[in-house]
């Protein structure tokens, strides 16, 4: 998935073929709060792209800050709510969304 500042957001799609699938709470906390409601799976890797030749290239300095700001600043109440809605089957972790306010 794209996310803002010209990163991208790779997971294991893999991942969802096993018997009981390994929600990945970091890549779906960061996809929430960057506009994309989606549940995450598997391991995620977050890279840069070189727009003009489409290489992968390492993400910049800035794009770490927005990636680590994404996943740890206070949630906006619209994004809290939305998160919780989209982890409604995880209840454990509808509450800890709840209390991290």
């Amino acid at each position: 998935m794209s996310l803002s500042h010209g990163a991208d957001l790779f997971v294991d799609d893999e991942a969802l073929l096993v018997s009981e699938p390994e929600l990945n709470l970091t890549p779906t906390v960061i996809s929430h709060n960057l506009g994309s409601a989606q549940v995450r799976f598997g391991v995620g890797l977050a890279i840069g792209a070189d727009d003009a030749t489409g290489e992968t290239v390492e993400l910049t300095a800035e794009q770490r800050c927005v990636l680590w700001e994404a996943a740890n600043e206070k949630l906006a109440p619209a994004v809290r709510d939305r998160l919780c809605e989209s982890l409604n089957p995880w209840p454990d972790l509808v509450a800890l969304v709840k209390e991290r306010r």
